[in-house]
């Protein structure tokens, strides 16, 4: 049985059964909902905060896809088709507030571990 648990650090999210820092918030799912709060931003400025992915210690991890919704959320990633083993990468994901208001998204990670989809929440201010 596959094991895909999350990670939420201060700005960084990982994906472990791959490895392993902090509090285990979704041990033993085959998807795991976490959320990213960009906090209130003033309208037309971007936050920036960093998702990273790491490999299993004894095997690469294939990242299948990476998909961002949301028309206020972008993202960029150094990830490519593979995480060797032990290895990470990042995914940055921004936030530009188009007006005052409540603002949603989601960013899903596809791996051979598991997937996740993480919520995104922002506020124009």
């Amino acid at each position: 049985m596959k094991m895909l648990a999350a990670f939420l650090f201060v700005n960084l999210l990982a994906l472990p059964g791959f490895a392993l820092e902090r509090v285990n918030v979704y041990p033993n799912h085959e998807i795991g909902y976490l959320s990213l709060e960009f906090g209130e931003v003033p309208v037309g400025q971007t936050v920036m905060l960093e998702v990273g992915i790491n490999a299993p210690a004894n095997k690469d991890l294939n990242i299948n896809s990476i998909t961002i919704a949301g028309e206020t959320y972008q993202a960029e990633t150094n990830c490519g088709d593979t995480v060797s083993a032990g290895k990470f990468c990042v995914i940055d994901v921004y936030f530009t507030p188009t007006s005052v208001d409540e603002f949603y998204g989601e960013l899903g990670i596809k791996t051979s571990e598991g997937n996740l989809i993480l919520k995104l929440y922002g506020y124009g201010k």
